[in-house]
């Protein structure tokens, strides 16, 4: 174990950001509680002034749970928004590890972060590791993710978001050395990502941990294809200021290729793949020619 699991620190802080949750809450709280670690772990929750039950939902694990010691809730008087909530649950973690599950999302394996804990104690070059994950529509449709276990380099993560992030155990040190404009990015995950494995290795394991949740009023599956080749395309732009020069030409060749997949989709199944590339064009020659 560290330092800060002896001197009594938990070795885990899980961030849960929650709003509107409260269908999830209680079966994403519960799969972190049933975790089994021989280590001390806490469960940030930073709910952001949810207008529904998500309260009491909460409160009511904290009274009645035998693990409910390892909750700490804080509902925020008022909305401060995803990239604040988020900024605000970092800043109240004590462990050596963060690991992240949505207030949607949830854990299904109980040996997950024991698992994910013994692998990085063991691999000190490692900054992040995940596991493979399950995509739920939450119309009991179900699929398991494409990305195969093992390494996962730079070169690789720039071809696709290869971490579920709900399945994902950060090295804290490495995650507070990282700086990152936030404003730049339409979603953190991926690029918090990519500036981890600029600083070292990262990993999936070999087993299906989480489950994500892609149901229609999240805050990406929502969107139309129009909405979501711009979020792509704005959030590719962006780390192109960030990667070094020998890697634009790969991270640029292969978002072509997701281009060409977008149109043949477009020209086989007409569902609004062709105008989200034709409604993106000067979003798309920005990024294919302007730098």
């Amino acid at each position: 174990m560290t330092a800060d699991a002896k001197d009594g620190l938990p070795m885990v802080s899980v961030l849960m950001m929650t709003y509107n949750h409260a269908p999830y809450i209680k079966r994403a709280i519960e799969g972190v509680l049933m975790q089994e670690t021989n280590f001390e772990v806490e469960l940030i929750v930073a709910d952001d002034a949810s207008p529904d039950d998500t309260e009491q939902i909460v409160h009511q694990l904290l009274e009645n749970h035998p693990k409910r010691h390892w909750i700490k809730y804080t509902r925020h008087a008022v909305n401060i928004g995803m990239a604040a909530n988020g900024k605000w649950a970092r800043e109240q973690c004590q462990g050596t590890y963060y690991a992240y599950c949505e207030g949607d999302d949830y854990w299904i394996d109980p040996m997950k972060l024991q698992q994910q804990v013994d692998f990085m104690e063991a691999n000190p070059n490692m900054v992040i590791c995940g596991t493979k994950c399950i995509w739920d529509d939450g119309k009991g449709k179900k699929k398991l993710n494409e990305w195969k276990a093992g390494p996962v380099t730079l070169r690789k993560i720039l071809i696709d978001n290869q971490f579920a992030t709900c399945t994902v155990l950060v090295r804290a040190s490495t995650r507070n050395s990282v700086v990152i404009n936030f404003k730049e990015f339409r979603a953190g995950d991926w690029p918090l990502w990519v500036f981890l494995l600029h600083k070292g290795d990262g990993y999936i394991l070999d087993f299906y941990g989480a489950v994500y949740l892609y149901h229609g009023a999240g805050a990406y599956s929502s969107q139309n294809m129009t909405n979501l080749i711009r979020f792509s395309f704005e959030n590719r732009l962006a780390l192109l200021r960030h990667i070094d020069s020998s890697l634009r030409f790969h991270f640029k060749w292969h978002s072509f290729i997701l281009i060409m997949i977008y149109f043949g989709r477009g020209l086989r199944l007409k569902k609004g793949y062709l105008k989200g590339i034709y409604d993106n064009r000067k979003l798309l020659s920005d990024f294919f020619f302007s730098h």
